[in-house]
């Protein structure tokens, strides 16, 4: 057993569904897996007579190292692992966990690497640390899990509270119940069979995430530094806002269709604007990574105030936003760069302060946003940033938006530029039609994966 521990095993005959998962591991055990919010419930039936579960804190998704685990007794054990660097990025968080036993194990054993800890040791914190719980000859075991941002404490009352008794199956069939009545928000016609199951596998997707980070009592962890924890009684606090992805797709989606969870979305983002000083890039589990470009967060609220949503805090996130959009003493993390755009009308690649190119939001909440940098954001400034790759006072080559498209995050400057141009502005700066509609045909042949068709008149 100790020359296995850390090792994978093959999973084979997986099959999962909204709130169930289920496979074959290692050929002779049979796993199930359903949920609650924060917690899980999960069957083991073993074909062998000597049966082992490892609860393993060493392996670990992300790249942070550290964990400790307790044994409470032959039917509990808690603990903590630490998690984040997502992106590489420094933002660290604690997850705590309970778990329980149906019943009592035989017995349980703390490891550290490859290596068994005498029985007598209940406790252990490190980077490879786990529990080896042996199950004897039993053919069946249930284990139930609790989770919590917050402490122990908290996902043992997760724990009782979501899933009070040992029954997998009534489990599974409330959570598939709180599915089918999301999913069912949309009701389609026509369309084969797979056609339905793409579309509603796609927006099962839509609905992971953002989720909720606040246990059964409220308690959340405060965003940014502070390390407190924060309470809400009468709604959910949400995380994982990966706005560069979804300020554009899932969150206009959420407005229109969930416009009751995207309502809870906007207040946590306000509150964590409250909490750390600014409004979210791309947080996760109470950190701010800031990770990717643009500052998406205005173009979630003013998206969400446009379409009717405005059961929020409007004044402070109006301050959030003029905030981030001003800022020009110090480093500016949402929009790096920014000290040079004002300056010059673009961000020079050699700008050690903007690693990357973002895109100005311009909208309204209701009355005109006050002009932050409109005298230096016209189309002929836009598309020298579009050229623009090297140090103050050095072009690129001018008559073309493919050429030396570096220093773009996920796109070109070809992409970047037709997408926020107008035809009239293009032709003038790209030495008129023929070239840019030779820039035009070579992205589409360069860069489009798949296959279309597309009608192109100059």
């Amino acid at each position: 057993m100790t020359s296995k521990l850390g090792s994978g095993v093959p999973f084979d005959n997986e099959k999962a569904s909204p709130g169930f998962y289920s496979a074959i591991v290692n050929q002779n055990i049979t796993l199930q897996a359903t949920v609650g919010v924060r917690s899980s419930i999960e069957e083991y039936r073993f074909d062998s007579e000597s049966n082992f579960l490892l609860i393993n804190l060493g392996r670990n998704l992300s790249k942070v190292d550290g964990a400790a685990i307790r044994i409470i007794s032959k039917s509990e054990i808690a603990g903590h692992q630490q998690e984040g660097r997502f992106c590489n990025r420094s933002a660290e968080r604690t997850l705590y966990f309970v778990v329980r036993f149906s019943e009592p194990a035989e017995d349980m054993q703390i490891f550290d690497g490859n290596a068994l800890k005498d029985p007598g040791v209940k406790y252990l914190a490190g980077n490879k640390i786990g529990a080896a719980i042996h199950l004897g000859n039993r053919k069946k075991a249930l284990v139930k899990v609790g989770i919590s941002y917050v402490s122990e404490k908290n996902a043992r009352e997760n724990l009782e509270h979501e899933i009070t008794d040992w029954s997998f199956q009534k489990t599974r069939e409330s959570v598939e119940k709180q599915w089918e009545d999301k999913l069912s928000k949309i009701d389609v016609a026509g369309g084969t069979t797979d056609d339905k199951t793409k579309f509603y596998t796609a927006l099962y997707h839509i609905l992971l995430h953002p989720n909720y980070i606040n246990d059964v009592n409220g308690d959340y962890p405060l965003m940014g530094n502070q390390r407190g924890i924060g309470n809400y009684k009468s709604r959910n606090r949400y995380t994982v806002f990966s706005l560069w992805d979804t300020y554009r797709t899932v969150h206009p989606l959420l407005t229109l269709v969930y416009p009751e969870l995207q309502e809870e979305m906007l207040k946590t983002m306000v509150d964590m604007y409250r909490e750390s000083g600014q409004l979210p890039k791309w947080e996760v589990g109470a950190s701010e990574s800031y990770t990717m470009v643009g500052d998406p967060a205005a173009i979630v609220i003013a998206d969400s105030y446009a379409k009717g949503i405005r059961n929020f805090d409007i004044k402070t996130a109006y301050k959030a936003l003029l905030e981030q959009a001003k800022k020009t003493e110090g480093v500016n993390h949402v929009r790096p760069g920014y000290n040079s755009y004002v300056k010059y009308g673009y961000i020079p690649n050699d700008d050690k302060g903007g690693d990357y190119v973002w895109g100005s939001v311009s909208t309204s909440l209701g009355t005109t946003l006050p002009t932050v940098v409109s005298s230096r954001s016209q189309q002929r400034s836009v598309i020298r940033k579009m050229r623009q790759n090297l140090p103050v006072g050095r072009w690129a080559i001018k008559t073309s938006l493919i050429r030396a498209s570096n220093y773009f995050v996920q796109s070109s400057r070809t992409e970047s530029g037709w997408k926020i141009l107008t035809r009239s502005t293009i032709l003038e700066n790209l030495a008129g039609p023929q070239v840019a509609a030779s820039d035009l045909l070579k992205e589409i042949r360069g860069n489009i994966h798949g296959s279309f068709r597309m009608i192109f008149r100059v």
